[in-house]
């Protein structure tokens, strides 16, 4: 229930003289007119590209460190891939979540443990733009 009507309800309340207790719903009783909803502010990470398998989801996003996971669909999501360069790419093999493949622009790094370790593969390639595991 918005907060305009809850402040209404309980000033029909007050007016019938009903018995009504706040605390109930842990509210304030006032005279005034509810406050005008505030506009909050919240700095999020653009998100560059991501994968789910499972409950696992792994988004690249624009800043450093470059890649945020969750285990539990998106609940909860922890920072990982500290010293990757910037990305453009994502993948999570389907048989083994923990195994993933991130793409930089010009580079492949993969991790066989769910993003603690990366591990840079030699080959330098101009221009990735998405990678999958087949």
């Amino acid at each position: 229930m918005p907060a305009g009507q809850v402040y209404r309800l309980v000033r029909q309340q007050r007016q019938q003289q009903q018995i009504f207790d706040p605390n109930l719903l842990g509210l304030q009783l006032t005279d005034d007119d509810p406050p005008a909803a505030q506009q909050v502010e919240v700095s999020l990470p653009l998100v560059v590209a991501a994968a789910q398998v499972g409950s696992r989801v792994v988004a690249v996003v624009d800043r450093r460190p470059p890649l945020l996971l969750s285990d539990d669909a998106g609940l909860t999501w922890r920072e990982v891939g500290g010293g990757l360069p910037a990305g453009v790419a994502i993948a999570v093999d389907e048989s083994d979540p923990d195994t993933m493949i991130y793409a930089s622009e010009s580079r492949l790094f993969l991790s066989g443990d769910g993003g603690l370790f990366w591990h840079s593969l030699p080959t330098e390639l101009i221009g990735i733009t998405a990678v999958a595991f087949s």
